[in-house]
């Protein structure tokens, strides 16, 4: 089956099986196409969203000492492994890092969106021909599959919105499959929002321009354009919850009339009632000794947390044991 017919396949398969459900959801990668990505990309620029300007603080500020915590100072060549890079803008200053010092890197850059993965590719062929990038538009899985083929030692980056998307028991299974893939004494670079008072969590995903809002109906408009779904997207609004008991915001779509949805492609119609909720994203917050525990449960061993002036960031270095 060719790539954009396993696309096809998964995004029928999600929209199929999601909206069945008791407690209809969405997969969060569902939002990663290229409408989705260009309104993340101005949805970082906005004052309420911290989180993309923390974490780019942090490479800005340690990129080199990241890449040598990666490599336990050691002078082994290293590939790096960008998972969901499109929803980070710091990528190129971590590779820029790893081409500092051993002079070329390869970097294996995926992503769900094929317009964010070029954006990248842009930014990446500014820092010059030793950079040589190969991208896949994939899920994770996919992505894994070929990192573990790497001659060099693996590093894989996790960072960007995409790190926190998955919570609890869904989170620990990505880095186990991400921990199955990699040699021992590979590395993670994993970002994490730290927790901090709701109301500052609350604005980043549903700011006052509304592009929050508008991320969130995209999920819809994707399902419209490429599956023939009938959504009429003024007949939902975007609500952000914090769920204290599980440390995370929960990104909804909720219906406010109840309505009966057509979709074509998969010959089904699905009914909600007023006050409806689509579950679309979850964003898990952490303080440093949860991040820690994650990572031991996953395989890895902590090396080092590096934080924002602010302290409301981290990326953790981890090794695979």
């Amino acid at each position: 089956m060719d790539p954009s017919a396993r696309a096809d396949a998964a995004l029928a398969d999600a929209a199929r099986l999601g909206l069945r459900r008791k407690t209809k959801q969405l997969p969060t990668w569902l939002g990663y196409d290229e409408a989705g990505a260009e309104i993340l990309e101005r949805l970082a620029e906005q004052p309420e969203y911290y989180q993309a300007r923390a974490e780019r603080a942090i490479f800005e500020l340690h990129a080199d000492e990241i890449i040598a915590a990666a490599t336990l100072g050691g002078r082994a060549p290293l590939d790096l492994v960008e998972l969901s890079a499109g929803s980070s803008g710091s990528t190129e200053l971590l590779v820029a890092a790893a081409a500092r010092r051993q002079g070329a890197v390869t970097v294996l850059v995926s992503d769900g969106s094929a317009a964010a993965l070029r954006g990248i590719e842009r930014r990446l062929a500014a820092l010059g021909p030793q950079v040589r990038m190969h991208r896949v538009v994939g899920p994770h899985e996919r992505v894994m599959g070929l990192a573990s083929a790497l001659a060099n030692l693996q590093v894989v980056v996790l960072v960007g919105r995409a790190s926190g998307s998955r919570a609890g028991d869904e989170a620990k299974e990505l880095l186990c499959a991400i921990r199955r893939s990699l040699r021992p004494g590979a590395a993670l670079i994993l970002g994490a929002d730290l927790h901090k008072d709701p109301a500052v969590l609350l604005k980043a995903y549903d700011d006052a321009r509304g592009l929050g809002a508008t991320w969130s109906k995209n999920f819809l408009a994707r399902l419209n354009r490429e599956l023939g779904a009938h959504f009429e997207l003024e007949r939902f609004r975007h609500v952000a919850l914090w769920n204290d008991d599980e440390a995370r915001v929960e990104l909804y779509l909720e219906s406010t009339v109840a309505q009966a949805v057509a979709i074509d492609a998969l010959g089904q119609t699905v009914s909600l009632g007023a006050g409806e909720r689509i579950l679309v994203e979850l964003a898990a917050k952490y303080d440093n000794r949860r991040i820690e525990r994650l990572l031991q449960a996953s395989g890895f061993a902590p090396i080092r947390a590096f934080h924002d002036p602010e302290r409301s960031f981290a990326v953790q270095v981890a090794h695979a044991q």
